[in-house]
């Protein structure tokens, strides 16, 4: 019988590179979280995964875990194109879900899952832990309380340099869904919407380098977001986004313009407002990285599972992520700007 309270059993699908920053973060919450199971077609993987936890049980097969009556929660952390699917099934069997993004790879997929979440008593999350680092958190306060005015425009970049076996699943087009865009520029897409509202057309264009991925490198996206109220201006969104930045000088940034300031973050240590009457620097505390975010993330999710509440990035609001990015390939493939919501 699934359990009401914490400590939730845990069972973890997936063991590639992205599961140790998921499993450092459950390994801090002892007191929402125990990790009974782990799971990957690599048994050696799935090994390497394991020691943090004492002796969790390891199998190979993911229907396994989601009909485990001893598991409460799974953290489904497989390619792409394996979301929709395993989702779906967890969610059937009366499993939580923390599911990595994105949400899916297709619309189509993406709205089943927003069904099978919507009639489930279970409470499903997508992982978009850029929501839950200190800076990006820092900066959406200083929004809601108002400092900077309206929000008109948000500017974000990201730079990797990532490479990939020759068989990874990320350089399949069909597996992965794309490329940069939906591999982490997914992740700004989340934070646009965040903070802009509701989108309603796309622009973007994209580089390919061969050598690299076979699909799009780098890209640019401009979003149009209706007015949040009447009488607050319109907002645009834009994302810059290279997996091609060798010694990048950053990983990324995000700067809110709004109608009294700005408020900003360049490395994510430092958060910087600025307004016609004011300069102020916020510093991160003392130890904080990247990876706590991982924590954060599940830290909510482990906190909406015991108080049966709506996660910040729900299924509904994953698929607005998806459906951007989604009109950004279809942008990118026509030449013109795609107006949202797209036909399903």
């Amino acid at each position: 019988m699934r359990r009401t309270t914490p400590p939730f059993r845990v069972g973890i699908i997936g063991c590639g590179g992205i599961s140790h920053a998921h499993a450092l973060g459950f390994g801090n919450l002892p007191s929402l979280f125990e990790v009974r199971t782990v799971c990957d077609s690599n048994e050696n993987a799935a090994r390497r995964l394991v020691e943090p936890f004492g002796a969790p049980r390891i199998c190979g097969d993911w229907r396994e875990v989601i009909g485990d009556p001893e598991i409460d929660a799974v953290d489904i952390l497989l390619p792409h194109h394996l979301h929709a699917l395993v989702g779906v099934s967890a969610l059937r069997a009366g499993k939580h879900v923390c599911l990595e993004k994105p949400l899916a790879i297709t619309l189509s997929e993406g709205i089943e899952l927003v069904h099978e979440a919507k009639a489930s008593n279970a409470v499903f999350m997508v992982a978009f832990n850029e929501r839950h680092r200190w800076s990006v958190r820092t900066i959406k306060r200083i929004v809601d309380e108002g400092r900077i005015g309206d929000v008109y425009m948000v500017r974000t970049d990201h730079n990797q340099n990532p490479r990939f076996a020759a068989d990874a699943w990320y350089r399949n087009a069909q597996l992965a869904g794309g490329r940069a865009l939906i591999g982490s520029g997914i992740h700004m897409l989340d934070l646009l919407q965040w903070f802009c509202g509701t989108a309603t057309s796309v622009f973007a264009t994209g580089v390919k380098l061969p050598e690299v991925l076979e699909t799009e490198t780098a890209a640019s996206v401009i979003v149009e977001f209706a007015p949040r109220k009447e009488g607050c201006p319109r907002c645009i969104g834009t994302l810059d986004i290279s997996w091609a930045a060798p010694n990048h000088p950053w990983y990324q940034f995000l700067v809110v313009y709004g109608t009294r300031g700005t408020v900003s973050t360049l490395r994510g240590d430092i958060v910087s407002l600025r307004t016609a009457g004011e300069q102020e620097e916020f510093r991160a505390p003392e130890g904080d990285t990247w990876t706590d975010s991982f924590r954060e993330e599940l830290r909510h999710w482990g906190e909406c599972i015991a108080q049966g509440a709506t996660p910040l990035t729900d299924a509904r609001e994953a698929f607005r992520s998806l459906e951007i990015c989604v009109a950004a390939y279809r942008s990118m493939e026509t030449g013109a700007s795609v107006r949202i919501p797209l036909p399903v």
